[in-house]
């Protein structure tokens, strides 16, 4: 499938979205969220596909909302389903069951900050910039940003930035706890791609499991991780994988996952 504001890219088992509206610092059209959920969509049901990696072309992550499309709003336009499309796009990139890494290239701002924290892991480049722009334009944080931040580093450091709408730069953010790791520039996509293809050579279903169980205990508590865990571990055992992963052990070999 193709798409007008953003590209899909595969090598091998991992999958790169690009943003592509470098213009207009890849803001968020409606059209560009209608696509990022198609394109979920298709990362979603392409076994061989098994990370994803999302990053934006030129020198932004992505800015948030297209401003111009908001200022509509402010004469009462609301378009219909705008608030379903966004929770859909969160919950189709939450619900995968496929890791997922922002490579940010540049500054993640509004909409574009929520988009990285819905990520599970996250790198910065060295210049890159994070800011939640919401309550400076008015607006209440949308795409998850007051979930994910708030799980991330808690409710009054979440509500810091949130409030205060300050910008963080890479090393605020990983000290934070907001990145994984910071990268120079340059070198953002070639680590993003070595830590895919890292969490690529692991069995899909195992990954797949393991996600739902680490977003499972964000709400939940220990009994109910004790219980996933087991319910999830005992449907592994009956996997062509498992028996690969105990067999490519045993003879000292690196395993070769199907995910069946």
């Amino acid at each position: 499938m193709s798409y007008q504001n953003m590209l899909l890219d595969k090598k091998g088992s991992v999958a790169t979205i690009t943003l592509n509206r470098p213009e207009i610092l890849n803001a968020l059209s409606m059209k560009l969220r209608e696509e990022l959920l198609s394109a979920f969509k298709e990362v979603r049901d392409n076994s061989s596909i098994r990370v994803l990696i999302i990053t934006g072309r030129g020198r932004a992550f992505c800015a948030g909302a297209d401003l111009r499309e908001l200022q509509a709003l402010t004469a009462g336009q609301v378009p219909p389903g705008i608030m379903e499309l966004a929770t859909n796009r969160v919950l189709g990139l939450v619900e995968m069951g496929k890791p997922t890494i922002a490579a940010i290239n540049g500054v993640a701002a509004g909409g574009g900050f929520s988009l990285a924290m819905t990520c599970d892991i996250r790198l910065m480049a060295q210049s890159a910039r994070l800011v939640s722009t919401f309550t400076k334009r008015g607006l209440v944080p949308d795409g998850g940003l007051t979930y994910t931040l708030t799980q991330i580093i808690g409710a009054a450091r979440a509500a810091e930035l949130i409030f205060c709408a300050e910008t963080v730069d890479a090393q605020q953010a990983e000290k934070l706890g907001l990145t994984n790791w910071v990268v120079p520039d340059g070198e953002l996509m070639d680590a993003a791609m070595s830590l895919a293809l890292k969490i690529a050579q692991n069995a899909p279903l195992a990954l797949a499991a393991s996600k739902e169980a680490i977003y499972l205990a964000l709400k939940g508590n220990l009994k109910t991780s004790l219980d996933f865990e087991g319910h999830s571990q005992l449907e592994i055992f009956q996997t062509k994988d498992f028996k690969e992963g105990i067999l490519s052990f045993l003879e000292k070999r690196e395993p070769i996952y199907h995910g069946e």
